[in-house]
This record gives C-alpha cells, sequence and structure tokens, in this order.
C-alpha cells in the first residue's frame, strides 16, 4: 500500500476489489426498504377496516328516537280524534245520555249522580216499599207503575220542570217521574194523603226540591 501525496490509499495492483462488497451491503439495505415499505402498506390496510369498526354502532338514544317518531304521530292522532268528538271544554257540561231499561230511560239523573247509582240507591232505601226482591225486579215495578198506573191514581205536573206527580190512595203510592218517562221516586209516605196534598200544592209553584232526591 503506497501513500499518495493527496493522503489517498493506493493499492498495488489496483487494490481489492469492494464492489462485491458493496453489493452485499446493498442487498440487506434494499430488503430492509422493501420490509419497511411492507410494514408501512400493511399499517394503511389496517387502519381502514379500523376506521370503518371506530364508527359506534346506534345507542339507546338513536334507538329511542327512531321509535319516537311512530309514537308522536299516534299521538298527534289521537289527540286530533278526541278533539273530534268534543271531548274538550265545554263540551263536557252537556247532558249524559240517560242509559235505557227495556227501551225506556232507565232512571233521572241529579245533583247526587247518574241514573243507575240513583236507582240503586232507591232500591236500597225504599224497595221495600213495592216488595221488591233485586234491583231488576224493583226498576221492574217502578216502570210498570209509571206506565200502568192503577185506576185510583191522582196526577199533576210540577210547573218549574215538566215533572209528573202521581199518587194512589188505594196502593198509598207516590211518585216523581220526569217529562221524558226516567223514574224520580216511588214510595209509601207515612202521612198518606196529607203527604199527597202537600206535594200537589207545592208542584203549581217553584220546584224547591229536587224530587229525586235523597
Amino acid at each position: 500500500m503506497v501513500m499518495t501525496q493527496f493522503g489517498h490509499v493506493s493499492w498495488p495492483g489496483g487494490g481489492p476489489d469492494l464492489s462485491g462488497q458493496s453489493r452485499a451491503v446493498r442487498g440487506p439495505l434494499w430488503l430492509m426498504t422493501l420490509l419497511l415499505l411492507g410494514i408501512v402498506l400493511l399499517a394503511g390496510c389496517g387502519e381502514r377496516p379500523r376506521a370503518a369498526a371506530a364508527r359506534p354502532p346506534a345507542g339507546p338514544e338513536d334507538r329511542a328516537a327512531a321509535l319516537a317518531a311512530p309514537v308522536a304521530e299516534v299521538g298527534a292522532q289521537t289527540g286530533s280524534a278526541a278533539g273530534s268528538t268534543g271531548m274538550t271544554g265545554g263540551s263536557r257540561s252537556a247532558r249524559r245520555v240517560t242509559p235505557l231499561f227495556h227501551g225506556e230511560p232507565l232512571w233521572a239523573e241529579n245533583r247526587h249522580g247518574g241514573a243507575e247509582d240513583n236507582a240503586r240507591y232507591q232500591f236500597e232505601h225504599r224497595g221495600t216499599d213495592i216488595g221488591a226482591r233485586s234491583l231488576e225486579d224493583y226498576l221492574t215495578r217502578v216502570h210498570a207503575f209509571f206506565d200502568h198506573p192503577p185506576a185510583d191514581v191522582e196526577t199533576t205536573v210540577r210547573a218549574s220542570n215538566g215533572d209528573r206527580l202521581l199518587y194512589s190512595p188505594g196502593a198509598n203510592l207516590f211518585g216523581v217521574q220526569r217529562k221524558d218517562g226516567a223514574p224520580r221516586l216511588l214510595m209509601r209516605p207515612v202521612s198518606g194523603r196529607a203527604y199527597w196534598e202537600g206535594e200537589r200544592t207545592r208542584a203549581s209553584g217553584p220546584n224547591l226540591s229536587d224530587q229525586a232526591a235523597r
């Protein structure tokens, strides 16, 4: 080996062949480069599925929102139906429809209750006056009295509301019937005719009491 004036090394005979060594070095470098590129590509491909999977599934709030839409529509339809049937506001003050008993008004309503309540109350308190053994039996007897009163019955009409008052001296039965045929009262007054005379006199004046009364 000879040192030149420039400090370079000169090998006799041209020196050793380093091309094989450089190729040996470049070979592993290319392999490492390809390996790194492969890793980068694989990493990139792997991120895409994760990105798609990273989107969370529909949670409870999303499902609730989806279910709430048809429920809201049903609610709106129900509200409109209620409005169309008049179940709001002043329509509640409209008179209730009286139930029927064999095609006739079952009983008269009043401030104390509806037709069924008043009929049951009258049966429980005055059913024995006419020998009724059940509510059905009581209603049958009461309606029969008004539909086919005894031959000796006396009647008058209450001026204030058109109620019909009836009294049978022979049976000692006093009854009050609303002008549409709904019974208000059927009883045996303790004072008999005196009670009837008092009611007949009051019938020509203002209605001071509700004769469906309890």
